[in-house]
């Protein structure tokens, strides 16, 4: 997709955080341009598909909580599908909850193998095709669900432990 200068600063969301280098383009009413919808078949072959509200945690009936899998789903720097151009699925385990704030920051902690080029990837909990409602009754789909959870910022790094031995990051 290809947008000018002053499309991409009308589309452009970035976070308030200068903390945080993540930002997302608004693109939704592009997503009829063909190879958009080609794309969007080959990650829904996957078992995917678009983000919206539905997804978000408190309004799906699934729930993430600390020692759930969660997939990381982005384009690290040299490691992906360049055939495809499907993107890497990378399995975390959740750490905290997501809603406690970190260290005070909007973010919650992933236990997750780092490469460069995975802030911005999506962090979604590992889909399932089952699900239990508010009423403890179980749920079926044949398409799995997930929830999204956030985008990853950047690999957790405290008293000077070297990064690569940490294996921890944010989302």
């Amino acid at each position: 997709m290809k947008l000018t200068g002053v499309e991409l600063g009308q589309r452009l969301h970035l976070c308030r955080n200068d903390r945080v280098d993540v930002a997302a383009v608004e693109i939704d009413d592009r997503m009829s341009d063909e190879g958009l919808k080609e794309a969007a078949g080959r990650t829904q072959e996957l078992g995917f598909s678009e983000v919206d509200s539905s997804k978000f945690p408190g309004k799906s009936i699934l729930q993430a909580q600390p020692g759930d899998d969660v997939l990381v789903i982005g384009y690290p720097r040299g490691f992906f599908d360049t055939f495809n151009k499907l993107p890497i699925l990378k399995t975390a385990v959740l750490n905290t909850p997501i809603a406690m704030r970190f260290d005070g920051l909007e973010a919650f902690l992933l236990d997750f193998k780092y490469y460069s080029g995975s802030s911005g990837s999506l962090i979604i909990s590992k889909p399932s095709r089952l699900a239990y409602d508010k009423d403890g009754r179980l749920e079926s789909n044949t398409v799995p669900q997930y929830l999204f959870l956030g985008v990853y910022q950047e690999e957790q790094v405290r008293n000077d432990v070297a990064p690569e031995s940490a294996d921890l990051g944010l989302g």
